[in-house]
C-alpha cells in the first residue's frame, strides 16, 4: 500500500484507487492478465497492458461464463480474469495473505460482481480481512471448457 494514501495500490502495470469498507481498503476489478477473447479464448492467460493514471477499482468485474441455471451466479463474460484486493488499515509491517478460491466444481462460481457495476461481490472479505489482520486476495479463472479445454493437439500455439 502506499504510504500516503492507503485506497491506492501500486501495480507492476500501474496504480489503482480503491475504496474503504470495515476498516479495509478494498480495490475490487484489477486485471491480471488480457481479456481471453477472440485470439486470446482457450490460450493460456498473458499479462494485461500496463494503464495510464489511477483508475477507480471500486466495482467488481464480470463473472466467468458458466452454465444458465441452478447455481449459475450471472453478470458473465468471458472477460473475467481479474482478482479483488481486502487489505486491513491501520497496520504496519508486512502482513500474511490469503488467497480465496471459490468452489464450484470447475464449473459454477465467480468472484466478480453481483451485478455489472457493482461493488456488492460474491465475496466480499473485508471483514474477514480486518478480523484477521491479513491481506485477502479473491480472484476469477476461467471455467468449464472455457479455462480447462486442452487444444494443443491442434495447435501449438495454444501453449502460449
Amino acid at each position: 500500500m502506499n504510504q500516503e494514501d492507503n485506497t491506492i495500490i501500486t501495480t507492476k502495470y500501474g496504480s489503482i484507487r480503491g475504496f474503504e469498507k470495515n476498516g479495509c481498503s478494498v480495490c475490487l476489478g484489477i486485471p491480471f492478465a488480457a481479456p481471453p477473447v477472440g485470439e486470446l479464448a482457450f490460450k493460456h492467460p498473458v499479462p494485461p497492458r500496463p494503464w495510464e493514471g489511477i483508475p477507480e477499482a471500486t466495482s467488481g468485474s464480470r463473472n466467468p461464463i458458466q452454465a444458465e441455471g441452478g447455481f449459475c451466479i450471472g453478470n458473465n463474460s468471458l472477460d473475467c480474469l481479474y482478482l479483488n484486493v481486502f487489505a486491513p488499515k491501520g497496520t504496519s509491517g508486512p502482513l500474511p495473505v490469503m488467497v480465496w478460491i471459490y468452489g464450484g466444481s470447475y464449473s459454477q462460481g465467480g468472484a466478480g460482481a453481483k451485478e455489472r457495476g457493482s461493488s456488492d461481490v460474491h465475496y466480499d472479505l473485508s471483514r474477514f480481512a480486518a478480523e484477521t489482520n491479513c491481506v485477502v486476495v479473491t480472484f476469477n479463472y476461467r471455467l468449464n471448457l472455457y479455462g480447462f479445454l486442452n487444444l494443443r493437439f491442434l495447435d501449438r500455439g495454444f501453449d502460449l
